[in-house]
C-alpha cells in the first residue's frame, strides 16, 4: 500500500488503484504510523509528501522483495519446471493470433507454471502494473512514455483508417470530407481506449465535431457483425507497418494525421522481476518465426 501511495501521492488515487474505499486507505495509513510511533507522509493541499521514515521503508521493502524474487528459482524449480503464477493484462487486438503460440512455447518448457491472461481497461492494468498487480501487459503502446517506471518494446504497427464495410479511407480523407460523414452511425472505442484517444485528439486537431451517433464497445468481438446490422463506420486496418520480426525495425515516418495503432509488451523497470516473469518476457519479445 505504501508503494501505491508513494506513486499516487493522493488518497483517492490509492483507493482507485487498490479498489478500496479511501476511508480503508486512511485508517491503513493510521494503523501503520502508530505501530511505526512516525508519520509516514506529510498532508497538505490534498497532496501526500513521504517522509524521510516512509522512503527508508520504501527503500528496504524493495530490497527485500527484489531478494525473495532472485531467490524464488531454488524455491519454485520442480523437475525443472519453474511453478508459480504469471500475471498478464490484455487489450492488444492486433497481438491476439500469436498469444497461442508464446503459450505454448511456455508451458511445453514449464508445464507446472500457471499464465493468468486478463482482458481489461488500459489506464487501470497500467496502475496495476506500477502496483505489481500485473508482471507484463500486452497493451497499446500510446503515451506510455510518460510512464517513467515502466518500459515498453513495440511488437506490431498498423496504420489505420475508416471502413464502411465495402471499402477503406484514410482518416485525412475522412475528416477533408467530413460533413459527409459525421452524422453516420459509428462503432467506436471506449472513451478512454487508447485508438478512441486518437480518433478524438485527430478531430479536435482541426476543431470538428464529434459523432453523434456512436455504438461504443472495449472489445472487437462482433464488430463487423454490428457493422453490418447498424451500417456504421468503424476503424479499420489498412496496413501493417510493422511486425516483430528480424528483418523489420519499428521505426515507422508518418504524416501527423495518420491514424497509427502501435501494440507492444510493457513491464515495470523500477523492481525486480521474478524468474518465471522473464522468462514470459524474453518469449514474448523474442522475433516473430
Amino acid at each position: 500500500m505504501l508503494d501505491v501511495l508513494d506513486n499516487t501521492r493522493t488518497m483517492r488515487g490509492a483507493a482507485d488503484v487498490l479498489g478500496i474505499s479511501i476511508a480503508a486507505v486512511s485508517k491503513a495509513c493510521i494503523e501503520l504510523e502508530t505501530l511505526l510511533d512516525g508519520r509516514l507522509f506529510e498532508r497538505g493541499g490534498g497532496v501526500l509528501t513521504p517522509t524521510q521514515l516512509c522512503v527508508r521503508l520504501l527503500e528496504v521493502g524493495q530490497r527485500i522483495a527484489d531478494d525473495l524474487t532472485l531467490l524464488s528459482p531454488d524455491l519454485c524449480a520442480v523437475q525443472d519446471s519453474l511453478r508459480g503464477t504469471v500475471r498478464i493484462g490484455f487489450q492488444a487486438p492486433a497481438l491476439q493470433a500469436h498469444i497461442p503460440r508464446w503459450f505454448a512455447a511456455i508451458k511445453n518448457q514449464h508445464p507446472f507454471l500457471t499464465l493468468t491472461c486478463e482482458y481489461g481497461m488500459r489506464r487501470q492494468m497500467l496502475n496495476e502494473l506500477v502496483a505489481d498487480r500485473y508482471d507484463i501487459l500486452l497493451i497499446d503502446l500510446l503515451g506510455i512514455e510518460t510512464w517513467p517506471s515502466l518500459d515498453s518494446q513495440c511488437l506490431h504497427t498498423v496504420l489505420c483508417g475508416i471502413g464502411d464495410g465495402k471499402r477503406k479511407i484514410s482518416m485525412p480523407a475522412i475528416m477533408d470530407d467530413w460533413p459527409r460523414y459525421v452524422d453516420r452511425m459509428w462503432l467506436l472505442p471506449l472513451r478512454g481506449m487508447a485508438m478512441r484517444d486518437r480518433f478524438d485528439a485527430l478531430l479536435s486537431s482541426r476543431r470538428l465535431p464529434p459523432p453523434e451517433r456512436v455504438i461504443e464497445i472495449n472489445s472487437p468481438l462482433s464488430s463487423f457483425e454490428i457493422q453490418e446490422q447498424t451500417d456504421a463506420l468503424r476503424i479499420v486496418g489498412l496496413e501493417t507497418l510493422f511486425s516483430n520480426r528480424p528483418d523489420q525495425t519499428p521505426d515507422v515516418t508518418m504524416p501527423p494525421e495518420s491514424l497509427l495503432m502501435a501494440m507492444g509488451v510493457v513491464w515495470a523497470r523500477s523492481r525486480a522481476i521474478s524468474p518465471s516473469a522473464r522468462l514470459v518476457l524474453e518469449t514474448i519479445r523474442a522475433p516473430y518465426p
